[in-house]
C-alpha cells in the first residue's frame, strides 16, 4: 500500500467530524429534551443527576443555559447539523463554494470550542455543578477543532482561499443574494429575538404588579438593607441550589445599583423532604441545616456576612457550617447551642410554611413590594423589576 495522500487523510477527518457531530447532536438533543422538562417539572429527575455537584438538570434550567433567550441545547443541535452537512459536502461538492468548506468547519469549530471554555468556567465556578452530558459535548468540541484544523491547507493558504470565496460570493450573482438574504434574515431574526424578550419581560413585569400584593409576616427574619427603602424584596432560597446561587450574584449587583433603596429579607424553601412536606426527596441533603445554620447567624447579628459564605462553599455540613461561623465571630460553642435550640428549626418551619402557602414547589422565588416572581433572575431582569416597583413606590397613594 503506497503512502495516504493529503486528500484521504482529509477524507478521513471529514468523516471524523461527521462522527463527531452526530455524538454531539445526540447530547444536545438529550440536554434539550432535559431543560424542557426541568422547565415543566421542578421534580424531574434524570441519569445524569447524580448528586448536588454533579447534575445537568440544575445546570440545564439556569439563565446560563440560554444563549439570546434561546437555549443553548438548541443552539447546539442546529450547529452539529450544520457542521455534518459543511463536512458531507466536501465529500462530493454540489457547488464550487462548498469544495473548501473546511475552512468555514474550522471558525464554527472555534466558536463552539470558545463556548465550551466559557460554559466549563460558569459551571465550575459559578454554579459550582459539573453537567456531565455538557462535559461530554466539551470532548465532542474539543475533538471536532483538532480535526477541523487537521483538514485546513498551510495557514497562508487557507487565508488565500477565504479571501477567494468571498470573491466568489461577490462575483456570483445568486450566491451574493443568497448571502445578503442570509445576513438580513439574521438581522431579522436577532432583532425579533431582541423585541420578544424585551417585550416578554415587560408583559411579565406587568402582569405580575397588576396583582394584590401578598403580605407575609416578616418579623425575626434575616434582612439586608435600610428600613426605610422604598423596594423590599423576600427572598425564599436554598442554599445549595444552584439557581439561587445565581439570583444571589444579580442581588449583590442589584444591591450596590440601587445602594440604600431596596431591603432584601431572607425566607428558606430547602428543596429537602426532612423539613419541606413540598418536596419528595432529600434533593439538596444539606439544605436544611444550612437553613438553620443562617438563622442562627441572623438571630447572632452576623447573617450579613454570614450569607455570602453559605453561598461560596461547597461543604454545607454540620461541622463546616459551624467553621463557618467563626469567620463571621460566632464561637463554636454559640453555634451549636443555636442550632439544638429549637429556635432556628422553627424559623425554617414558618419560611416553609409561607412557600407552601404561595403553592412554591422551587426555588428561588422572590416577592419585590409583595409581587411574585419565580426562578432566578439574571441582573437586567432583577434591574427592571426594582425600576417598576420604584416607580410604583414614586407614585402617589390612591
Amino acid at each position: 500500500m503506497g503512502e495516504e495522500t493529503v486528500d484521504q487523510k482529509r477524507k478521513r477527518y471529514l468523516i471524523g467530524i461527521v462522527i463527531a457531530a452526530v455524538i454531539g447532536f445526540g447530547f444536545a438533543a438529550e440536554l434539550f429534551r432535559i431543560h424542557v422538562s426541568a422547565m415543566k417539572d421542578p421534580d424531574f429527575d434524570a441519569a445524569c443527576h447524580f448528586s448536588q455537584t454533579v447534575d445537568c438538570v440544575s445546570v440545564s434550567t439556569t439563565p446560563y443555559a440560554f444563549f439570546f433567550g434561546i437555549p443553548n441545547a438548541l443552539l447546539g443541535m442546529i450547529f452539529y447539523l450544520l457542521l455534518a452537512a459543511l463536512a458531507l459536502l466536501q465529500l462530493r461538492p454540489l457547488h464550487r463554494i462548498f469544495a473548501r468548506g473546511r475552512n468555514a468547519v474550522f471558525f464554527i469549530a472555534v466558536w463552539n470550542a470558545a463556548y465550551s471554555v466559557y460554559l466549563a468556567l460558569v459551571s465550575a465556578f459559578v454554579l459550582k455543578t459539573l453537567c456531565p452530558y455538557c462535559t461530554g459535548l466539551y470532548v465532542v468540541n474539543l475533538a471536532i477543532l483538532i480535526l477541523s484544523a487537521l483538514t485546513l491547507d498551510p495557514w497562508r493558504q487557507a487565508a488565500e482561499q477565504v479571501v477567494g470565496d468571498v470573491k466568489l460570493i461577490f462575483s456570483d450573482r445568486i450566491l451574493f443574494v443568497l448571502a445578503v438574504a442570509g445576513l438580513l434574515l439574521l438581522a431579522a431574526a436577532g432583532a425579533f429575538q431582541s423585541y420578544r424578550l424585551r417585550n416578554l419581560r415587560e408583559q411579565r413585569i406587568q402582569l405580575a404588579f397588576g396583582q394584590a400584593p401578598i403580605t407575609l409576616d416578616l418579623s425575626g427574619d434575616p434582612a439586608i438593607g435600610p428600613t426605610t427603602a422604598p423596594v423590599t424584596i423576600v427572598e425564599f432560597t436554598d442554599y445549595q441550589c444552584p439557581h439561587c446561587l445565581s439570583l444571589e450574584r444579580s442581588m449583590v449587583k442589584a444591591m450596590d445599583h440601587f445602594k440604600g433603596r431596596i431591603r432584601v429579607i431572607n425566607k428558606n424553601f430547602p428543596l429537602n423532604s426532612d423539613c419541606n412536606p413540598a418536596i419528595k426527596t432529600k434533593m439538596h441533603p444539606e439544605a436544611c441545616v444550612a437553613a438553620i445554620a443562617a438563622e442562627c447567624a441572623n438571630r447572632m447579628g452576623r447573617f450579613q456576612d454570614y450569607k455570602p459564605l453559605l453561598f461560596d462553599t461547597e461543604d454545607l455540613s454540620l461541622v463546616h457550617l459551624v467553621r463557618l461561623a467563626g469567620q463571621v465571630g460566632i464561637t463554636d460553642r454559640d453555634m451549636v447551642s443555636c442550632m439544638t435550640s429549637g429556635y432556628p428549626q422553627s424559623k425554617v418551619a414558618r419560611d416553609v410554611k409561607d412557600g407552601l402557602a404561595l403553592e412554591l414547589k422551587s426555588t428561588p422565588a422572590i416577592l419585590v413590594n409583595g409581587h411574585l416572581f419565580h426562578g432566578a433572575k439574571t441582573y437586567d431582569d432583577l434591574k427592571a423589576i426594582i425600576d417598576a416597583a420604584l416607580q410604583g413606590a414614586a407614585l402617589p397613594p390612591d
